[in-house]
């Protein structure tokens, strides 16, 4: 019988190593993409303090007021050959201040940066730098901490811009007496089809390290608690709607007492939101603006980001109204109405989405015949997510639709500034609601009139 070749690793546990009694403390990143700025941000918004700079200067006082053992880089630091100058200082600068104060840096690269991560690390020249894993081969780091503790770093780096095979297909488990093991890594976790880098969380899970800190997905979160614990701590500062929620590096501790955890430190500037707001029974647009305030400071009070200063939420207007037409009409208008500013926070609407349904019955009309009752019948099913063959058939073509809208030359330029994101099911189901609730509204008009 054949065995993958990650079966073949050992899992070493730390008990069999000698534990220090201090603990040790990283702090981890990746996803700069210094060279960007968020996107969809309001007129009026000065972007340089709200840059992907500031994100990394963020990480860089961080890692200083917690005192770090090493700061940690999955990968991405800069974005794109053509805007190397730009990461370059930006970086630069944060490396020397992490060099005064005594903190190593350990870094991958990315499927952004590979072209001209070797360069770059050789061109800020500093000691306290140390790049892992070049050429795509893996590679090994032990660094000293102020209480003596060794910490043996492992990483593998993109050698190129797409890598379809698994870096673990090449990794070779070695033992040693270090007491913490960790892995650096860029990689698109458990997405077997993808071309950059392709690894699962049973490959990870049979390598005998204590951590694995990746880089490659923005949105952050713990992917596996223990034995190892997997990190993806995700972009410093959010850059575009496709990364909601709270983003800042990640605080990465053992101690004796814990063992392993990780927690999020909210330095983001920035931050992208979706606020969903219910609006039954409006008479006209004017009437939303009272709900939309209402949910906006509700949404704020259960943010904790101490450093937010702006937020772009994504406004979901719902529930079926006599505004319903209306709405639709005026979706950009409500846009520059709802622009605030509250609690040293600007809050500019990234997007306002009627989903509002007009205000009928539609039991009532699916249980005619025609074109009215099919659309009827569509809508209740895609509220009930309770479709039928034919309905199926129906969103998979919405689907094709939508992706295919979204391949065309006019979304080239957001494709190529990293602005865009690819819809999936739920924007085709969301697609295929909203048509049908016009051709319904249109219908319902027609027969009013007597067309």
């Amino acid at each position: 019988m054949l065995v993958p070749r990650f079966m073949m690793f050992t899992w070493s546990d730390t008990s069999t190593r000698p534990m220090p009694d201090d603990g040790i403390t990283l702090l981890c990143t990746g996803d700069l993409h210094l060279g960007r700025r968020p996107s969809r941000l309001p007129g009026g918004v000065s972007p340089a303090p709200l840059s992907t700079r500031q994100g990394w200067e963020h990480v860089v006082r961080a890692a200083i007021e917690q005192r770090a053992d090493a700061v940690v880089v999955a990968g991405d630091i800069g974005d794109r050959e053509n805007r190397y100058f730009e990461a370059f200082g930006a970086f630069e600068a944060g490396v020397a201040t992490l060099e005064e104060a005594g903190i190593p840096i350990v870094a991958v690269a990315g499927n952004h940066d590979a072209e001209f991560f070797s360069r770059l690390v050789d061109a800020v020249d500093a000691d306290n730098l140390h790049a892992l894993g070049t050429g795509g081969e893996w590679e090994r780091l032990q660094v000293g901490t102020d209480t003596e503790t060794s910490i043996e770093f492992v990483g593998w780096s993109f050698p190129r811009r797409h890598v379809v095979e698994s870096p673990l297909s090449s990794y070779s488990a070695v033992e040693t007496d270090v007491p913490f093991r960790i892995g650096v890594l860029h990689a698109d976790l458990d997405a077997q089809a993808s071309n950059h880098a392709p690894v699962t969380t049973a490959e990870l899970r049979s390598t005998p390290l204590d951590c694995w800190i990746l880089g490659h997905i923005h949105t952050p979160g713990i992917r596996h608690d223990e034995n190892p614990l997997v990190v993806y701590p995700g972009s410093p500062q959010p850059l575009d709607p496709g990364e909601p929620g709270r983003h800042g590096p990640w605080v990465v501790r053992w101690t004796p007492e814990t063992g392993w955890d990780a927690d999020q430190l909210g330095t983001a500037t920035v931050r992208y939101e979706t606020i969903s707001v219910d609006v039954r029974g409006v008479p006209d647009p004017e009437g939303t603006l009272p709900a939309i305030s209402t949910a906006i400071e509700e949404t704020l009070a259960t943010i904790e980001q101490p450093g937010l200063s702006v937020l772009l939420p994504r406004i979901r207007l719902m529930g079926r109204c006599p505004a319903h037409g209306a709405l639709a009409n005026q979706a950009t208008a409500l846009e520059e109405r709802i622009a605030i500013e509250t609690d040293g926070v600007h809050v500019s609407p990234e997007k306002v989405v009627i989903e509002t349904a007009p205000d009928v019955d539609l039991t009532d009309l699916a249980g005619d015949t025609g074109p009215v009752a099919y659309l009827a019948e569509l809508l209740i099913s895609l509220e009930e997510d309770d479709l039928d063959d034919s309905h199926q058939a129906l969103l998979a073509q919405a689907g094709r639709a939508v992706r295919s809208a979204h391949s065309a030359p006019p979304y080239d330029l957001l494709r190529r500034e990293g602005d865009d994101t690819t819809p999936d099911d739920v924007d085709a189901r969301d697609a295929l609601e909203r048509e049908a609730h016009r051709l319904l509204e249109e219908l319902l008009a027609q027969k009013e009139g007597g067309g």
